[in-house]
């Protein structure tokens, strides 16, 4: 994000672009058509390139892309990286129908259980709510149809909505978790950007595949450089049992990395869980719920 100064300057110039603009259309009638539409042709490029930023932004964002040093990191604690994503991109969509959720976590929580277990067993089913949920979840619905998600859904009554689930494993692995790591990703990506003039230096690796040093392999969620410094993120969108805190801890092992850099998101706080996966792994409880101010609280500090 630009800087306050120039903030300022960028929404002065808004401003008037807005107002020149609306003078224009008032007196489209009387002007010459053609070069009335040049003019508003101009003038949207220019309200546009103002909200949107600089394109100095996109400039420093290469300059301050030091690719490598994660793997770098890596590879000197004796962890050896396959296949990975070196960016923050997702595909807005998916974000949206995530974010969705997020923003209605109380009034789709239930329904997103029920949908989660069925999609696992690959059964159709009829979710029972209230009829305060039930707008929430025929528009996610709505959302999760028109992208594939699930086959079909149908209202039955005030309370009750039948799904058909969707036979294939992009469906599944989306309802499964991939969701709340598209979420992190897009929404790291936003912090970045309004943070970029704080930022000298950053390095991503989302999805890592990696050999530890017992030569077994496992994946890593998202490891994010910012000046230097590793943060590593993993993803539950579930229960998290024994067998996990056990991987996390040894990741967290392996990694050398300390709690306050080595975080696990979950959807929505729960205290008593965060007292847990503080104990059982050394690790910092996020929640998709809060993640704008808990990114503020722990990076960039």
């Amino acid at each position: 994000m630009p800087d306050t100064p120039a903030l300022s300057q960028i929404l002065l110039e808004l401003s008037d672009a807005i107002e020149e603009l609306a003078l224009l259309l008032a007196k489209q009638k009387v002007i010459d058509r053609e070069e009335s539409v040049k003019k508003l042709h101009l003038l949207t490029r220019k309200i546009k390139k103002l909200q949107t930023g600089d394109d100095s932004v996109k400039d420093k964002i290469r300059k301050k892309y030091k690719k490598g040093f994660i793997n770098d990191y890596l590879n000197n604690r004796k962890i050896y990286t396959g296949k990975h994503i070196n960016n923050l991109k997702v595909d807005q969509k998916l974000y949206q129908i995530a974010d969705y959720l997020v923003d209605h976590y109380i009034s789709l929580e239930e329904f997103y259980k029920k949908l989660k277990h069925h999609q696992n067993i690959k059964r159709d089913f009829v979710a029972h709510t209230n009829k305060s949920s039930l707008a929430y979840i025929r528009k996610w619905s709505r959302m999760l149809h028109d992208n594939k998600i699930i086959d079909a859904f149908a209202l039955l009554d005030q309370d009750k909505i039948d799904i058909d689930i969707a036979q294939v494993s992009n469906a599944t692995n989306y309802i499964n978790g991939r969701w709340l790591e598209i979420f992190l990703r897009a929404e790291l990506a936003k912090f970045m950007r309004r943070n970029i003039n704080k930022i000298s230096s950053f390095d991503i690796m989302a999805q890592v595949e990696v050999q530890l040093p017992d030569r077994k392999t496992s994946e890593l969620d998202l490891l994010l450089m910012i000046n230097k410094k590793i943060y590593w993120f993993e993803c539950k969108s579930g229960q998290i049992g024994s067998k996990y805190y056990k991987i996390f801890r040894k990741h967290k092992e392996y990694l050398q990395l300390p709690e306050a850099q080595s975080f696990l998101l979950v959807p929505e706080m729960n205290l008593n869980q965060a007292e847990a996966v503080k104990k059982r792994s050394g690790m910092t409880l996020l929640y998709a719920t809060q993640i704008e101010q808990q990114l503020k609280q722990y990076l960039l500090k």
